[in-house]
């Protein structure tokens, strides 16, 4: 039988949404993707899985339902900072017995 497990760069510093009507949108610091991949390769050896295959997953903001969809996605750019928000994580496919 396989499972995954997931690693996604946790925020850094973040202390939530912008508040106020004419506050600016805080943008949250993430850890790098080297860091998630550090993680995924701690825990591969602290837990002496055997691994199946690592890929790297990249996944649109969760109110996105079809990422093909060009007016979703646009949906996904904060214009004034012109930064889109797309998570990318490693995932980890392992056996268990």
């Amino acid at each position: 039988m396989s499972a995954f497990k997931d690693f996604v760069p946790q925020p850094l510093n973040y202390t939530g949404p912008s508040k106020g009507f004419f506050a600016l949108p805080k943008v949250p610091e993430f850890e790098t993707f080297e860091k998630a991949v550090a993680s995924a390769n701690a825990w591969i050896a602290q837990e002496a899985i055997r691994v199946i295959h690592v890929e790297t997953v990249v996944l649109p903001p969760p109110y996105i339902h079809d990422a093909r969809d060009v007016d979703q996605t646009g949906r996904a750019v904060l214009p004034a900072a012109s930064l889109a928000f797309w998570e990318q994580l490693v995932r980890v496919w392992y056996e268990v017995e």
